[in-house]
């Protein structure tokens, strides 16, 4: 299933019904720009990937199709957080060492923060901040993708819309 957000429809005479995705060449060229973009871009961030779906609406494509189709690759897909730490536990370590320097209202006091919260942690000073957001659904990592064809994309689109 499609999140309501997602759903293509059109109504007519009272009557809603889903906007099935015909076999076209612009939408086989969608689908196909997508599943190579997810293929070449294994062990990259999800945003980057987000960014070009955004260029794909840039060009025209309906913005509910590529995210739904968007979506359905993510679903084929593995992401992983690449961090040495929980970064939950670090944002806590770093919420705390707040209460011991004061809120960061300066960059100086924030660098102060960040550098005692590395030190007892053992880590580098740019490690803390990469992994402080490295949960995020933007920082995941792409480890793996099941490439389905263009066809079976589509296949999957319309069957997420009944």
């Amino acid at each position: 299933m499609l999140p309501n957000a997602l759903l293509s429809v059109w109504k007519r005479k009272g009557e809603i019904q889903p906007r099935y995705a015909k076999p076209t060449s612009g939408n086989d060229e969608a689908a196909n720009i997508l599943i190579e973009a997810y293929k070449s871009h294994i062990g990259e961030k999800k945003k980057v990937l987000k960014a070009l779906v955004a260029e794909l609406e840039d060009k025209g494509y309906e913005y509910r199709f590529v995210r739904a189709l968007s979506l359905l690759l993510d679903r084929k897909s593995t992401l992983i957080c690449q961090c040495k730490v929980d970064p939950i536990d670090l944002r806590r370590k770093i919420f705390q060492a707040t209460e011991q320097f004061g809120l960061p209202t300066t960059s100086e006091k924030r660098q102060i923060i960040i550098e005692s919260v590395a030190s007892k942690m053992a880590l580098a000073v740019e490690d803390v901040e990469e992994y402080f957001y490295s949960d995020l659904d933007g920082e995941l990592v792409l480890e793996k993708f099941f490439a389905p064809s263009a066809s079976e994309l589509l296949g999957e689109y319309n069957l997420g819309l009944t």
